[in-house]
């Protein structure tokens, strides 16, 4: 079973939704280059990325997911161990992640685009009034095929009839061919 649970200080507190956060923070943190929802010490919270971790053997343990990390100028492709060990006190490497929070992150970038967030909800809602909303089809695939069927089941006929006498006659002529094929090895012997 998998669950997620968000406590009341915006931390993450379970260890098997920790890919399902992983994933969100990750897309969420590839625009806002951010860590955590607070910082980096919030992974503290997670069973795969606290410290303890280490006494069980998380690889992940004192570090932060890969979505954390700066990207290097010349990188081309992304190094998914990047946020080993990085919070760890003894870490001797160069500590290359992003110490701001998503969720300040994603204040800022709101504020930048308070106006093309708002034309693009007022937009919506003012689309949704007019005839745009009728392109949706509101009828699910079973039911369109089944009308579908009923409106053509004639041709639907015809062609399954059409394809049963041409196998019929296939194997008629077949057979009149295996007949011939018996009656000439007869002439020979």
């Amino acid at each position: 079973m998998l669950v997620c649970r968000f406590d009341s200080d915006n931390s993450v507190n379970s260890g098997t939704a920790a890919s399902i956060l992983h994933t969100l923070l990750y897309v969420s943190s590839l625009p806002l280059q951010c860590c955590g929802i607070e910082g980096p010490k919030d992974w503290d919270r997670n069973n795969y990325f606290n410290c303890s971790s280490s006494d069980i053997g998380s690889r992940e343990a004192c570090g932060v997911p890969f979505s954390c990390c700066k990207r290097k100028p010349n990188e081309i492709i992304k190094n998914k161990q990047c946020g080993y060990d990085v919070r760890k006190p003894s870490y001797t490497g160069e500590r290359s992640i992003y110490e701001r929070g998503c969720l300040r992150a994603g204040e800022e970038w709101l504020e930048l685009n308070l106006v093309s967030v708002a034309g693009t909800v007022v937009s919506t809602m003012v689309l949704q009034n007019f005839e745009v909303a009728k392109v949706i089809y509101e009828k699910g695939c079973i039911q369109a095929g089944e009308e579908w069927v009923e409106r053509n089941l004639l041709a639907i006929v015809t062609g399954a009839v059409a394809t049963a006498f041409a196998q019929i006659l296939g194997i008629c002529f077949a057979q009149n061919l295996r007949a011939d094929i018996f009656a000439q090895k007869a002439k020979w012997h």
